[in-house]
Formats: structure tokens, sequence, C-alpha cells
């Protein structure tokens, strides 16, 4: 027994698939908001910790080198300097995080340009 379709049917037919469509696009399009919302998040994150935690630590080690400077004893001096190469060390871990918080650009890929 063959089935043919009238032209209601095949209206009916692309109207439905017309809408999966939209709701695919629709779906995407919530992905991809969602995925911005989070890059920006990090970016923010990012922004935060280099503007405010990277500054605190950057003061908290010329402080602490201008009291090794003021310091009588060579080891209290010493001690304090380590402390100046440890607070330097936090900085450089801070920046390498920040820079993975960090969306990267993405390369046009229609131009051909980087």
């Amino acid at each position: 027994m063959s089935q043919t379709f009238d032209a209601l049917d095949i209206q009916i037919i692309r109207g439905t698939a017309a809408h999966a469509g939209l709701a695919l696009e629709l779906a995407q399009a919530r992905r991809d908001q969602e995925a911005l919302l989070v890059l920006q998040e990090r970016a923010d994150i990012a922004d935060d910790m280099r503007e405010h935690v990277i500054s605190s630590l950057f003061g908290l080690a010329l402080d602490l080198q201008v009291t090794a400077g003021k310091t009588i004893k060579p080891e209290v001096s010493q001690a304090i300097q380590q402390h100046v190469e440890t607070t330097d060390q936090i900085i450089k871990e801070v920046r390498a995080a920040v820079f993975r918080l960090k969306p990267s650009i993405p390369r046009d890929e229609g131009t051909g340009e980087d």
C-alpha cells in the first residue's frame, strides 16, 4: 500500500522541520551565551587578581626590602630578603594563573589573519 502526501501534509512537515531547526539554533545560542558568560567571569577574576592581589604582594615585597635595609643584624636582613624572594615567586605564580584565566582571542578563520 503506497501512501502519498498532499500539499497540506508537506506544509505541516516543512513547518515542523522549521520549528525543529529553530529549536536547535536557540539551544546553540544559549550554549554560546553561557560560554561567553564563563569567559567574562574568568576575565573578571583575572583582572581582580592582577589589580588587587599582585599589587598587594608587590607592595609587601617593597615594604620588606625597606625593612631589610633598616635592620642592623645581617641574619635578620637575610631572613627578610628570603621572604622578599618568596613573595616575588608568589607574584610570578599568580601572574601565570592570571594568564591562564584570561580567555584567548580566537583567530578569524575566514580572513586568514592571525
